[in-house]
């Protein structure tokens, strides 16, 4: 990627013995926590503690997203409190931060087309500076996947 970065897989069952994900720059975790938003914030949370300037969290579900979005939010965090990626149906594909922010990840309504207003609605209460990436199309259902340039590209 062309910095020095860790890749931290979170699983949300459990972690298989091998997957794609066995390289020696990735380490692998279990989420912790009863609602998206309780998992994101252990996660950040347990990555901060560990001594991390910033830390970028990202979906597995967004297949525009390449590692040009993830430069562009790395530099962006040199000014902004807060970096975040919005999707086409309302939530948000990326967010990256300088330090821990536990209100963007409590009483957020998960899966959701207003979880991305309501994160900015926070910001703006909390006096959160921002910066907001392209948005992009995750994949959350069927309909999403029929539509997507990724199954264009497998079919042909």
């Amino acid at each position: 990627m062309g910095w020095d970065a860790q890749v931290r897989v979170y699983y949300s069952d459990f972690i298989p013995e091998f997957d794609i994900w066995d390289f020696g720059f990735c380490t692998k975790h279990r989420q912790e926590g009863s609602n998206l938003g309780e998992r994101l914030l252990n996660a950040v949370g347990e990555t901060f503690d560990e001594d991390y300037d910033q830390v970028i969290v990202i979906g597995s579900d967004c297949p525009k997203l390449n590692v040009d979005h993830l430069k562009k939010a790395r530099h962006e965090l040199l000014d902004a409190d807060v970096v975040v990626g919005p999707a086409k149906d309302g939530g948000y594909y990326l967010i990256g931060m300088n330090k821990l922010h536990p209100e963007l990840f409590i009483g957020k309504t998960w899966s959701s087309p207003k979880l991305f207003d309501q994160t900015l609605d926070t910001m703006i209460e909390h006096s959160i500076s921002w910066y907001e990436l392209p948005i992009l199309t995750d994949i959350d259902t069927v309909e999403d996947l029929e539509r997507s340039a990724f199954m264009e590209s497998v079919l042909g």
